[in-house]
């Protein structure tokens, strides 16, 4: 479908639909560290001869003992499907209050809540999802602002409460 790949580089693949992941991952070597969204690391390891495991996922259990901290900055379907999967095993997930985008929002209040339902959660049940899970919006400035308050959300969890496992991924492109 596309030219070869250069040999050293950065290469910001485009994919307009799954075929496309499909290429672009069946196209890297031992050599090239990949990297993206959750959809195209489906595509490379599903390239690299791993197969998906139907229905038993764990959302957020087993493999990490300690309090954890999940933070899903990403606003597509598969990190939606995630967060319900969580959900229907038991994880809490607190999202984004809608209102704390609209401009002339009680900010503040909405922060100190969204944070202390967080830590709430991860009192309660050691593991929590902080979640965007917000449809991205056209409005200029509007990805920058919904990363900066997740960001803010989680610098005040992590202040008012110890957890010994961080995983954060992906997060609205900046760019838009």
């Amino acid at each position: 479908m596309y030219g070869r790949l250069p040999p050293r580089g950065i290469l910001v693949a485009e994919a307009a639909c799954p075929a496309d992941l499909t290429d672009w991952a069946g196209r890297l070597d031992a050599a090239t560290l990949p990297a993206g969204a959750a959809e195209f690391f489906a595509a490379f390891l599903t390239s690299t001869g791993h197969e998906e495991r139907g229905g038993e996922r764990d959302a957020g259990r087993g493999a990490v003992a300690e309090r954890a901290l999940f933070v899903c900055g990403s606003t597509s379907s598969t990190s939606r499907a995630f967060l319900h999967r969580a959900e229907a095993d038991g994880v809490p997930v607190r999202r984004m209050p809608p209102s704390l985008l609209h401009r002339g929002s009680p900010r503040q209040r909405l922060m100190a809540q969204w944070s202390a339902a967080t830590v709430q959660a991860l009192q309660e049940h050691s593991r929590a999802i902080v979640a965007i899970d917000q449809p991205l919006q056209p409005e200029p400035g509007m990805p920058r602002r919904m990363s900066k308050a997740l960001a803010a959300v989680v610098k005040r969890v992590l202040e008012q409460q110890e957890v010994g496992c961080l995983l954060v991924e992906g997060g609205p492109p900046l760019w838009r």
